[in-house]
């Protein structure tokens, strides 16, 4: 982390050499030379934050490997989904606080300009919180990326290898839905149970088709031409799904214009 061109990097590396073998007279001299040029010289939350950055290098490492796209996804299951027990939301806050900071700060190259914005004001409690659940927020993620890669999996079995059913329900007020039916190794499973592949669940995937799509990030590194059949997987569920919902809304409107062909409760395989 920058925060100036003119620190004794000499000084730095006679620091980091003192050991039980160092005479008193040397550790005495370095000391000084060091409350002189950088403990005396530059403001307390600097120099906090620069050990925290020292302690806590697994914490930096790891933000830097996430996109903001990444962290926004972390709140948003956090928020919505996930219970407290492992982790609670404040902490995820200032684990979003922290990445924000770290990119801003890169980008300016000027931490202290960057520190004077609000919203970093508590940054050091953000950063002792986030380093205290790093690994909670570590395991969060990996689930949440391993729920992610099942999502792509998941567009991609349907556009694939599925079938699709349209049937009639409900009784005072009729309407139809959908069924995809996918090969019995592909069945979508929720806590030990065979689940139906329903609009509902299309409409599900397509909002986080839609949501990748529009990111244009390419977070998990691959080659371009791979990145882009991901894409255009992605455009093409997003299509798919919307020929369902119209196809479910014609034939609504045909079963109440009493249409023949779909007047008795049909199953239509497609």
């Amino acid at each position: 982390m920058i925060f100036s061109a003119s620190i004794n990097t000499h000084l730095l590396g006679q620091i980091c050499s003192i050991n039980e073998d160092t005479s008193g007279e040397t550790s005495v001299l370095v000391y000084e030379q060091f409350y002189d040029e950088i403990e005396n010289r530059y403001p307390k939350n600097i120099l906090r934050l620069i050990r925290y950055y020292s302690l806590s290098s697994g914490l930096f490492d790891f933000l830097d490997s996430l996109t903001a796209d990444d962290v926004y996804n972390l709140q948003e299951v956090i928020f919505c989904e996930w219970d407290e027990t492992l982790v609670n939301t404040q902490t995820v806050s200032d684990f979003a606080i922290v990445k924000n900071f770290i990119d801003r700060a890169y980008t300016a190259i000027k931490i202290k300009h960057v520190w004077k914005n609000d919203q970093f004001i508590d940054l050091l409690n953000c950063l002792e919180s986030s380093s205290l659940a790093l690994s909670s927020i570590k395991r969060i993620y990996l689930r949440l990326t391993d729920k992610e890669q099942s999502k792509r999996r998941r567009i991609a079995d349907i556009l694939q290898k599925s079938s699709i059913y349209f049937t009639r329900i409900g009784h005072h007020q009729i309407t139809f839905d959908v069924n995809v039916e996918l090969p019995s190794q592909q069945t979508i499973t929720i806590n030990d149970e065979q689940q139906n592949v329903t609009f509902a669940d299309l409409s599900e995937l397509r909002d986080r088709a839609r949501l990748e799509h529009s990111s244009n990030v390419n977070k998990r590194k691959i080659p371009q031409a791979d990145s882009e059949r991901d894409k255009e997987k992605l455009r093409n569920f997003t299509r798919f799904t919307s020929i369902v919902e119209s196809t479910i809304g014609i034939l609504t409107n045909l079963y109440t214009a009493g249409h023949s062909s779909i007047s008795d409760k049909n199953i239509f395989m497609y």
